[in-house]
């Protein structure tokens, strides 16, 4: 497992502890990331290093699957698209330049994201729509998609790729990396009101944690999946404005949303096509907004020390 102290790691660590397997964790471990793995620290083994070490990487493939979560995420892409292409792109290559010498059996299950599309050309996206990746985050694991794909097709590498889409639970990031989402929840719990620029007619699709993680299980156990990409995803597209309405309805303040000038910029709408991972992988999204989003926000108040009384609907 890399990136196994991060958010959507940590989870899967989770699952695979819960079914007795033995877990390795490679990361770059702090304070911070191995809160995530508190309740597993007797049951795993860490490996406190980076998947940019190719040695490392070299000495630890010899296992029956590795759920590959590291990464450099979106908001230290902008400021160093070189370090997200040596992360990214580089570390991912590592793995399977290693995989192709010492491991040919290891089953390989890559987080990757739905950005790599770009700007939407039809809906819904599926997974033969055009790549056309527009920010240096999206760029790097696209990269790491194509290293993957000629791995499997040169080499007989076993890898399935899942396009993740905007990942929701506990441990996700907060603040300033956080995104729209954690952001609508932070000024809502300090009984404000979340700011959407424009009309918010902008469309997403949000992916209980949970689903992602059962979406990895089902790739590492399904073999006519190896080879494949899927899209994996909640069943629900909601506009912005949607889910910033849905958000100040747990808070017990009447707050509405606070809509501003739009900023430059391009805006894509996200309405995946999860038909794919539901014919070969048997996967089906079981978590809906309403059910995610008040947990999060109580794990969000109590890491930010925010008091808000969460009220529950009842839908």
């Amino acid at each position: 497992m890399t990136g196994g102290a991060g958010f959507i790691g940590s989870h899967i660590v989770d699952e695979m502890v819960k079914r007795g397997c033995e877990t390795i964790v490679m990361d770059i471990l702090s304070e911070k990331n191995l809160r995530n793995l508190e309740r597993n620290r007797k049951n795993i083994t860490l490996i406190n290093g980076s998947i940019t070490n190719e040695e490392l990487v070299k000495n630890s493939v010899d296992v029956d699957v590795i759920f590959h979560e590291a990464a450099y995420n979106f908001g230290p892409s902008m400021q160093s698209p070189v370090d997200a292409l040596m992360v990214n792109g580089k570390g991912t290559l590592n793995i399977l330049e290693s995989l192709k010498t010492r491991s040919k059996d290891t089953v390989l299950i890559y987080g990757s994201t739905g950005s790599v599309y770009g700007k939407l050309l039809y809906s819904p996206q599926v997974e033969k729509h055009p790549c056309n990746p527009a920010n240096p985050y999206a760029i790097s694991k696209y990269v790491a998609e194509r290293y993957i794909d000629f791995f499997v097709k040169q080499y007989g590498l076993k890898a399935v790729t899942l396009r993740y889409y905007n990942v929701v639970g506990r441990r996700q990031n907060i603040g300033s990396e956080g995104g729209l989402l954690s952001n609508f929840v932070i000024r809502v719990l300090k009984g404000e009101p979340p700011i959407v620029e424009g009309d918010g007619a902008q469309k997403r699709c949000f992916t209980g944690v949970e689903d992602i993680v059962n979406a990895n299980v089902l790739a590492c156990e399904v073999e006519k999946a190896y080879g494949s990409t899927f899209n994996i995803a909640g069943a629900e597209v909601v506009t912005i404005d949607e889910l910033a309405n849905l958000i100040c309805s747990f808070s017990e303040k009447p707050l509405r949303p606070l809509h501003v000038e739009k900023s430059k910029g391009e805006e894509y709408d996200f309405e995946p096509s999860i038909d794919l991972a539901r014919e070969v992988l048997g996967y089906v999204p079981s978590k809906r907004l309403i059910d995610v989003l008040p947990d999060l926000m109580e794990w969000i108040g109590e890491e930010l020390d925010i008091k808000h009384r969460i009220r529950r609907v009842k839908q």
